[in-house]
């Protein structure tokens, strides 16, 4: 499944099934997709884990306060952020130079690259434990404040 990055809104799929936009309800984005996918509780309280989307084998992560979505996170397929193809388990190194051509300056951190101007954090296979500087997840959020307040240490 590939999904399209929408600028402060949050990500809908190519094919226009599914649109994860940020303040949607928990209850609105459970009605549209866990019919078709495996829910189960996230790593921290708020977060859960949609699976096998549309049998599409695909996970998504999605984070909620006050039961409003603020948080996404992409751990397989690809996701094009203003044309460039941002594909989980691809080149990182490509992916941030077809960036930086578009004009978006990252800044670097423990575990991968934060673009704050799109609000997206792509993670660094390598950073995090994996043998090659491949992208292993992409990530938005309605706010980033906390992804840069990393930057400055």
């Amino acid at each position: 499944m590939n999904w399209n990055h929408i600028k402060n809104r949050g990500i809908q799929s190519s094919d226009g099934r599914i649109s994860l936009f940020f303040n949607t309800t928990k209850n609105e984005i459970d009605t549209a997709i866990s019919n078709d996918s495996v829910t189960s509780d996230g790593r921290v309280e708020n977060e859960f884990c949609y699976s096998n989307l549309f049998n599409s084998g695909l996970d998504v992560r999605l984070s909620f306060q006050n039961e409003k979505l603020t948080e996404i996170e992409i751990l397989e397929g690809t996701v094009f952020v203003e044309g460039v193809k941002i594909h989980i388990d691809s080149s990182l190194m490509f992916a941030l130079l077809k960036l930086r051509i578009k004009g978006h300056k990252p800044f670097k951190h423990t575990y991968g690259y934060t673009f704050p101007d799109l609000k997206i954090d792509l993670g660094d296979s390598y950073e995090n434990g994996g043998d090659r500087r491949v992208i292993c997840w992409f990530y938005t959020a309605y706010n980033i404040d906390h992804l840069l307040n990393e930057n400055e240490n």
